[in-house]
């Protein structure tokens, strides 16, 4: 019986992290859809060299409502992968569609542009892979 329970115990909570998950798309990172009104949410995010995924995560969660505006009430529906380039001081290098709409605005690659990081610990660039998913 002991064990039993201790099995209970220990699954419990991957049971519901998992319920939690499929239930609302993306809450692994961190983000739910608190409101109903959200054109874009976070599906992913891949971070690799000078940056952690906790300071870049934070940025692209706080910014990622700016880029709403590119969408909203047009209809888009569909996934964008990006990869941005971040130097050593925090500045975006360079923005790159990877994956998306052909009609990816220039100025929404600009907005992206004029995000910042902290500065990288160890003094080396980072590249970042953002999944965003747009439901306008």
């Amino acid at each position: 019986m002991k064990l039993a329970h201790s099995l209970f115990s220990l699954t419990a909570p991957l049971v519901v992290v998992f319920l939690v998950a499929s239930i609302l798309p993306g809450a692994a990172y961190g983000r739910t859809r608190a409101n109903a009104e959200s054109v874009i949410t976070i599906s992913g995010m891949s971070v690799f060299g000078g940056l952690s995924k906790d300071v870049v995560s934070r940025v692209v969660h706080r910014r990622v409502h700016s880029l709403e505006s590119y969408y909203r009430g047009d209809g888009s529906t569909g996934q964008l992968v990006m990869s941005l380039t971040v130097r050593p001081d925090g500045t975006i290098k360079s923005v790159k569609l990877l994956r998306g709409a052909a009609d990816w605005r220039t100025s929404m690659v600009d907005e992206i542009g004029t995000w910042r990081f902290s500065e990288a610990d160890n003094g080396r660039e980072a590249r970042v892979i953002v999944v965003l998913f747009v439901n306008a």
